[in-house]
């Protein structure tokens, strides 16, 4: 939330910034106003450059944005996009309130002479200084409401990156998972091998509780190999987080270069309730599936005579699912399979709790936890290239029709 907050702020200072340095640029060509002790210069898309001759400190140049909130004050008879023209449009700066000076005001008044056939009409409007400005006002100022498509649509694409993200994690995870049991079925393979050629027997090598506990060696080398697992597993995690990463930092960006800070504004929301909720989500409903699968290990193995007499450990068996197994129960024992187990390790309810763990893991470990890394990476993201936003974000946006 403080990075949320953090981005309106570098957006407005960024605004006074660009401002200070477009009259750097571009000083030499602007001609000010004759006997204004302040004037405003245009700088394209709503926002002026405010310049107080001698009003900073130690007698310097006072230099400030200024941004025109309220375009209702302009109507069509104004002709606002052929009067304001980038750094040709100049005019006279007055406070609002005439008691405070123009650099510690909030509002101040721009008068431009406004050409109409062979005389000219005095408009007068007021902006908003951004130095001095609020966060509502630089949100009203770029009109960040559900109403306005780009902010909608960046609102969309932070909801959604955040369950492209967990795919992108998950899937890693089955990847990673899958190599590493590629690689110890190899080193069983081997350590069989080995043992063959020690002379064990086919019926000892079925059982690896007879294998020897210090590992085996095999032309070379010994196994099991635990270096190698390691390093699969670190390849793996650096590898699949490449396009994840990356997406995390693009995605911002691309997002401001398009659709401007409305729509950055809409994605960090989206991401960070919607990361927020699925994130939460995630560590709880992982927790709760691989606790699942260790619970029912607790209780024990219960076959289907033992649940039937009442004997072994079919007294650990949940209330909530007692008369459930004992009906499985009888069905087995009638059956003649007796011996099959019911509850417990080995169970029909273990496999699928097995299944749950599976999923549970990575939901717990890998995709929740990386939720938080997003919404941070996002936010982080978003407010280095704030200025990047603010000054190409409406070029690009005029250049695809979107303003």
């Amino acid at each position: 939330l403080a990075l949320f907050a953090a981005f309106i702020q570098v957006v407005q200072v960024q605004i006074t910034t660009q401002s200070e340095s477009y009259m750097r640029t571009n000083d030499a060509s602007i001609v000010a106003p004759e006997g204004a002790s302040a004037y405003a210069v245009y700088e394209g898309h709503g926002k002026w450059a405010i310049v107080v001759p001698g009003g900073g400190t130690d007698g310097a140049r006072y230099v400030d944005g200024a941004m025109l909130v309220d375009r209702s004050q302009f109507t069509a008879a104004d002709h606002y996009d052929s009067v304001m023209q980038k750094g040709r449009t100049v005019g006279v700066v007055t406070p609002v309130d005439s008691g405070i000076r123009v650099q510690d005001s909030r509002e101040v008044n721009i008068s431009i002479d406004v050409p109409h056939g062979d005389h000219s009409h005095r408009k007068t409007f007021t902006v908003i200084k951004t130095r001095n400005a609020t966060i509502t006002d630089v949100l009203w100022f770029y009109d960040v409401t559900p109403l306005n498509p780009r902010t909608l649509g960046g609102l969309f694409i932070g909801v959604l990156l955040t369950f492209l993200f967990c795919a992108l994690t998950m899937n890693a995870v089955g990847r990673a998972a899958y190599a590493m049991m590629g690689e110890c079925r190899r080193q069983f393979g081997m350590i069989r091998e080995a043992l063959r050629r020690q002379g064990m027997s086919e019926e000892d090598l079925a059982n690896p509780d007879n294998w020897p506990m210090t590992g085996v060696d095999l032309d070379g080398h010994h196994y099991p190999d635990y270096a190698n697992c390691v390093a699969i597993s670190t390849a793996g995690a650096q590898k699949e987080m490449i396009i994840p990463s990356v997406l995390a930092i693009a995605v911002p960006i691309g997002v401001g270069l398009i659709l401007g800070v409305p729509g950055v504004v809409g994605m960090l929301a989206g991401g960070l309730t919607s990361g927020f909720a699925v994130a939460i989500f995630m560590a709880n409903a992982g927790g709760a599936w691989d606790n699942a699968k260790k619970l029912l290990e607790s209780y024990g193995k219960t076959t289907a005579q033992e649940m039937v007499n009442g004997t072994g450990n079919s007294s650990k068996v949940p209330a909530e699912v007692r008369e459930a197994i004992m009906n499985r129960a009888n069905e087995f024992v009638s059956a003649g399979k007796g011996d099959t187990i019911v509850y417990g390790k080995g169970s029909e309810d273990h496999k699928a709790t097995v299944v749950g763990d599976t999923v549970g893991d990575p939901f717990k470990d890998t995709s929740g936890p990386a939720l938080n890394i997003l919404i941070k990476l996002i936010s982080i993201v978003s407010v280095v290239f704030a200025g990047l936003f603010v000054k190409y974000g409406p070029e690009v946006g005029s250049l695809l029709g979107l303003n």
